[in-house]
């Protein structure tokens, strides 16, 4: 059974960025898609709904002196920018 991102956010720390790689088909095989390029953490992403059920292929544990506790975390999909507004609009209308 793979993890979904969901089980994985939910035994983090609030706190805890998460830098999400998407699979697309031009360039690097994984790229942070724009949406999600400001080093988001776990209690901003905790409650999107199409977040939750991403499958999780990898991730990489980091530390900077911004960022105590970070992780790199790799999805084997392509970012949908339309669920992704969908999921804001309605995990905030609750």
């Amino acid at each position: 059974m793979s993890e979904t991102l969901g089980t994985i956010m939910d035994r983090l720390d609030e706190k805890t960025v998460l830098d999400l790689h998407f699979t697309h088909d031009d360039g690097p095989r994984y790229a942070i898609p724009d949406p999600l390029a400001t080093h988001p953490s776990v209690g901003k992403l905790k409650d999107n709904p199409y977040l939750r059920d991403l499958p999780v292929e990898s991730r990489d544990r980091y530390s900077t002196p911004y960022i105590p506790n970070g992780y790199d975390v790799f999805i084997p999909a392509k970012f949908d920018r339309q669920e992704w507004k969908n999921s804001r609009n309605n995990s905030s209308n609750n």
